[in-house]
């Protein structure tokens, strides 16, 4: 205990003798006020035989007083700090964020990645005869929807949706009676909830077992090897869910520790891989499947709110898995997970939400 106890004395006065040489927090003043204590204890995800330095970049951005320091480096140290203000080099003082040396090495290696989608899509042209369809008639004679879907980047959109429903849509018809075709006798806005949660249901399961398949293929691993599952989604609820359905199809353990990361949206599959990381950190034996799937197109909205147009035009259905460990990457797949963060912008809770109402 006692050895213990010095080397994280040691360790901690070279991390201070760090923080005062950095220019971003002020010089030696600042290393009595540093930006992120040093841990004086080992942590998960830590190496404590790891000394390598990274180098770091500061990237400010005027419009928001906000520095970033990214660490670069295959195998780096660091973690998300907060910094005091700092000199920039015009002498005005500007806030800063730090990634802080801080001894967390990651380690989650990807030896297998797979994906998987609908098979039916829509092209640019059809996405924007199916929008101003959708969105009344304020929007079909519109001369600024169509530039949207001209540059929206994708030549061709996979949905569940798509196909038949797409014709009956674009041709008038209602051959496939689907909900999703707005009628007087849903009121022009589309499914509910309930209709739209049996869609998932139906198609959230098989999609991601063909995704997972296909990473384990590539891993080389059997199902009896993974230790743990980590499941993604925002645009579907399912209890049991797709973690289910993939213990099943993919003959996984049945004491394999399930994870799910719910209703995160677009940075879902990022803290998906988080936790993977974690994991893998921990625990050298675990071998850990992480499967993020998302059908956007079961919340297609329907109206002519200018945001709410543009992400229809450019959102689709889709699901992606990786498998991974500690061990080293095979050849072909050099993958590694080399850091993460996460940074919450100060009056930003408005500018990406979604809210769950009745319809």
């Amino acid at each position: 205990i006692r050895r213990q106890r010095q080397m994280c004395i040691r360790d901690r006065t070279e991390k201070n003798r760090h923080y005062a040489r950095c220019p971003l927090v002020g010089g030696a003043r600042s290393a009595r006020r540093t930006p992120l204590a040093p841990w004086p204890h080992p942590r998960v995800g830590s190496d404590s035989r790891s000394h390598r330095r990274a180098s770091s970049e500061v990237v400010s951005c005027r419009g928001t007083g906000i520095a970033v320091t990214a660490a670069h480096g295959f195998r780096c140290s660091c973690a998300w700090g907060i910094a005091g203000p700092c000199r920039s080099g015009r002498g005005r003082t500007q806030s800063s964020f730090v990634i802080a040396e801080a001894g967390v090495n990651m380690s989650f290696v990807i030896h297998g990645l797979g994906t998987a989608h609908p098979p039916d899509f829509i092209t640019p042209e059809q996405g924007l005869g199916v929008a101003r369809f959708m969105a009344g008639p304020d929007v079909r004679t519109s001369t600024w929807l169509g530039p949207v879907y001209a540059n929206s980047g994708n030549n061709r959109r996979h949905l569940v949706i798509a196909g038949a429903v797409v014709q009956d849509i674009l041709n008038g018809t209602r051959r496939t009676d689907s909900p999703f075709i707005p009628t007087k006798a849903n009121d022009g806005v589309g499914p509910t909830t309930a209709e739209q949660l049996r869609v998932y249901a139906e198609f959230a399961g098989p999609l991601a077992l063909r995704a997972a398949a296909n990473a384990m293929a590539e891993s080389q691993f059997h199902g009896n090897d993974i230790t743990h599952l980590v499941t993604v989604s925002c645009t579907g609820f399912l209890a049991p869910g797709v973690d289910l359905a993939l213990i099943s199809g993919l003959k996984l353990r049945p004491t394999v520790q399930r994870t799910h990361v719910g209703f995160m949206g677009c940075h879902g599959a990022l803290n998906g891989l988080r936790v993977a990381n974690a994991f893998a950190t921990a625990d050298a034996n675990a071998r850990v499947l992480v499967a993020a799937v998302e059908l956007c197109s079961l919340h297609y909205f329907y109206g002519n709110t200018a945001d709410k147009l543009v992400a229809n035009a450019i959102f689709a259905d889709g699901v992606a898995a990786v498998v991974g460990c500690r061990d080293a990457a095979p050849l072909g797949r050099p993958l590694t997970m080399v850091t993460s963060g996460s940074c919450v912008i100060p009056d930003s809770t408005q500018d990406m939400a979604w809210t769950v109402g009745d319809l």
